[in-house]
């Protein structure tokens, strides 16, 4: 049995990807910041948890036993649920209580756990029900459209949707733009004045503080043969 992996679109503009691995042996995944946060659904020897997780700001390492499956659903920054306070969940995941076998509360509400084809229906019912709406300042200052907005009202309602500042999201999705760069080939030097760094020094720093690892260990990871997810 081996370990399989889907990502797809969503129909909605809340939801960023949604994602279904089912681990064919034991393993060890790390996830980093990007900026979303999830909605996951992990079976593990017959038993489902559902996992509210908030925005990260650091790798996050997480341990798969054979026969794990999980379907995680990211939200784009600036999408929130109303009463549940964004700072609050920076670093942090929550259990949903299950209602039975086959769903899960929110408040006193319940939802049937989806999969990855019906994971849209899911989005519309929580949306339809009130508990994801997005900040739409948020979305246009992330689209680069800041117009009519103070910068004072632009922190408050980042901080409000995201739990992070306006630039603290930026330097995230920075890095992460100059992740992928790096694990495509492209030279740090190079990664450091498209991304907008101030030289390679600059680049290693951030990248190093917010992912977890330099530029030359991304490259040298990047150019290790076998499988890659």
């Amino acid at each position: 049995m081996r370990t399989t992996l889907s990502i797809r679109g969503s129909d909605h503009a809340l939801v960023q990807r949604i994602t279904h691995v089912a681990y064919g042996d034991d393993a060890q995944d790390e996830s980093l910041p990007d900026g979303c946060w999830d909605l996951v659904f992990m079976k593990r020897r017959g038993r489902l948890q559902v996992l509210h997780t908030g925005l990260i700001t650091h790798p996050v390492t997480l341990g798969y036993e054979t026969g794990d499956e999980y379907l995680s659903i990211a939200f784009r920054p600036g999408v929130f649920m109303p009463g549940v306070p964004a700072m609050g969940m920076l670093d942090q995941g929550v259990l949903r209580p299950l209602a039975n076998p086959r769903s899960f509360l929110l408040g006193p509400q319940a939802f049937e756990v989806p999969d990855l084809e019906n994971a849209d229906d899911l989005v519309a019912r929580l949306i339809g029900a009130g508990l994801l709406v997005a900040d739409p300042v948020v979305f246009r200052v992330l689209q680069g459209d800041p117009a009519g907005t103070s910068l004072r009202s632009v922190q408050r309602r980042f901080l409000s949707a995201t739990g992070l500042t306006a630039k603290q999201l930026s330097q995230i999705h920075r890095a992460q733009a100059a992740l992928q760069r790096l694990m495509r080939g492209d030279a740090p030097a190079d990664v450091a004045a498209i991304c907008g760094y101030a030289d390679q020094a600059h680049l290693g720093n951030s990248l190093k503080r917010i992912m977890g690892r330099t530029p030359g260990e991304v490259v040298r990871a990047a150019a290790r043969p076998g499988p890659r997810r």
